[in-house]
């Protein structure tokens, strides 16, 4: 269920990536940047079941006093605890995710891309996965049945953060109305300049509208002039 779970985030990253790259149209005269909308949607969705599946199926073994089994193998003549191969098992499984969770994160800030991200936190997630499995299977071990249950309940909830929106943005742009109450008389020059120099902030700027107006709408904040 997890690794399903773990598609997720990749599959709606590709999908929205495609959508995003369609030229605007009649229908859509501003292109479909909002598309990300429904990645961001999908891949929070995601992120949720994963952790409520873990606690919930965590909790219910617990209450259910489950003791989870775990065999031997024969292995070249040898008898072999199957919990060793588990844990090599986890052990593989769980560099990768390491490995890609650290290398996305700082792509996904840079290209302004919370789908990116939340891929990147899944596979973080598998990481602790691995490693609270790892301390489950030795603790069942030495006898503590219970072990396996408690850790990957406690591991659940970290998953599930939160997450603030500070600008309304379009994906993987961001649309800017700037409103300016001009000092003195402005030529249409004067107002192309101004969007050249905003959208030379920053690349994610890519939709910028300069309104002249002789006052502040009420729910625009103010930004005294520099100089």
């Amino acid at each position: 269920m997890e690794d399903l779970l773990s598609l997720v985030p990749p599959i709606v990253f590709l999908v929205s990536l495609r959508r995003v790259s369609r030229p605007p149209s009649p229908e859509h005269p501003y292109g479909h940047h909002r598309a990300i909308a429904s990645a961001h949607l999908a891949s929070a969705v995601a992120l949720l079941a994963m952790g409520a599946f873990m606690v919930v199926d965590s909790g219910m073994g617990l209450v259910k006093a489950e003791h989870p089994p775990i065999g031997t193998y024969h292995l070249f003549g040898q008898t072999v605890w199957a919990g060793w191969l588990m844990i090599a098992a986890m052990v593989y499984t769980g560099i990768g995710p390491v490995i890609l969770g650290h290398l996305k994160k700082p792509l996904a800030e840079k290209l302004h891309d919370k789908v990116l991200w939340a891929d990147a936190e899944m596979n973080a997630a598998d990481w602790r996965t691995a490693g609270a499995a790892i301390i489950g299977i030795l603790g069942i071990g030495v006898g503590w049945w219970w072990a396996d249950a408690v850790l990957t309940a406690a591991n659940g909830p970290a998953w599930v953060g939160s997450a603030a929106v500070r600008v309304r943005d379009q994906g993987h742009l961001l649309h800017a109305e700037v409103f300016v109450v001009p000092s003195a008389p402005v030529e249409l020059a004067d107002l192309e300049a101004l969007v050249d120099t905003i959208q030379g902030l920053d690349w994610k700027l890519n939709d910028v509208v300069v309104v002249p107006v002789s006052r502040l709408p009420d729910a625009v904040r103010a930004t005294p002039a520099a100089g």
